[in-house]
């Protein structure tokens, strides 16, 4: 078995991606709240981390999540027909969206950096049939398809 550095959270939490990557793209974010393009559909939900001013108000979006902290929400269309699931292009996988009862649309934003991360240190090892990697808390499963697709 082969074991890699232990790498502190530190070191990966500030890891930036810039969008577009794939059909996904943050648009905006601030006021605890972001704007994001999740293939053809932009959606506007709440992120805690989301600091700052927004660039541009108003935003317009297919979905926006509705509620209070510590309250139910919901997500509301901007019109008619919309489909509560589609999929997008995401490095090189599809990925399912459905706007969830979280506020989330089941990636994560943060999901593509990570992925990015673990998939760069998978492919640079020479001894992969050794190699084992633990995914706690799996969460939607992308980036544990990414470590697959590096080998």
């Amino acid at each position: 078995m082969v074991q890699l550095p232990t790498v502190s959270e530190d070191d990966t939490r500030d890891e930036v991606t810039a969008t577009p990557v794939g059909d996904y793209a943050l648009i905006d974010f601030g006021a605890g709240r972001k704007l994001e393009r999740w293939g053809e559909y932009t959606v506007d939900r709440p992120d805690r981390l989301a600091a700052g001013k927004p660039r541009s108000l108003p935003w317009t979006a297919d979905w926006t999540w509705v509620g209070d902290a510590g309250q139910p929400g919901h997500w509301e269309p901007a019109r008619n027909g919309l489909p509560r699931e589609w999929t997008a292009w995401i490095g090189d996988q599809d990925v399912p969206c459905r706007p969830d009862s979280h506020g989330h649309v089941g990636l994560q934003g943060r999901d593509i950096p990570c992925a990015a991360w673990v998939r760069r240190r998978l492919e640079g090892c020479y001894d992969i049939e050794d190699l084992r990697v633990l995914n706690l808390f799996g969460g939607n499963g992308f980036v544990t398809a990414q470590a697959l697709n590096a080998g």
